[in-house]
């Protein structure tokens, strides 16, 4: 009984959410005539269930966006590209540390639309989505814990790369 109450004990289990933002580098399928290059903006959402010491499993909403004022001061710009998923991720550290540096994978399904394009398009599917982070104990006001991690994923013709900071409650 002592054994199964230690056990237990280390790998308790706690509800966690995370609000997250960034940058994003999108670059359109070089197959094509249209090949090109953007950046935009990176804001996500997650709720989970953290086992300790483990894994994190997650639902996300994810949001990439491109505020069409900026794009005269972008030099890093050839299309615009807006793009809004929903996810599973799951997040694993290295056995016994529930802080630190963690691998993530995740299936997400999205809708994205790129305009100022040659052939501007409407898509939706479903893809992969994979990412390395880190994550340290935050000393501030709101407690918890900071992390950051790049995430890479594909929307169809457009693979996006982003530089993630984000905190977990």
């Amino acid at each position: 009984m002592c054994f199964y109450t230690s056990i237990s004990s280390a790998y308790e289990s706690v509800n966690m959410a995370e609000v997250s933002f960034g940058v994003a580098v999108h670059n359109l399928n070089a197959n094509t005539n249209e090949a090109g290059n953007s950046s935009g903006k990176y804001l996500g959402l997650s709720i989970g269930y953290e086992l300790k010491h483990t894994l994190t499993l997650m639902s996300s909403i994810r949001l990439w966006h491109e505020d069409e004022d900026e794009e005269d001061n972008n030099t890093f710009h050839d299309f615009n590209f807006t793009g809004l998923s929903l996810g599973l991720d799951i997040q694993l550290f290295l056995p016994g540390l529930s802080r630190g540096p963690y691998v993530k994978a995740g299936h997400h399904c999205w809708t994205a639309h790129v305009w100022q394009s040659l052939n501007p398009f409407n898509d939706t599917g479903c893809s992969k989505l994979l990412g390395a982070g880190f994550l340290w104990e935050d000393s501030s006001e709101l407690g918890g814990s900071a992390f950051t991690e790049i995430l890479i994923t594909r929307f169809e013709r457009i693979e996006s790369w982003v530089l993630v900071y984000g905190h977990r409650f």
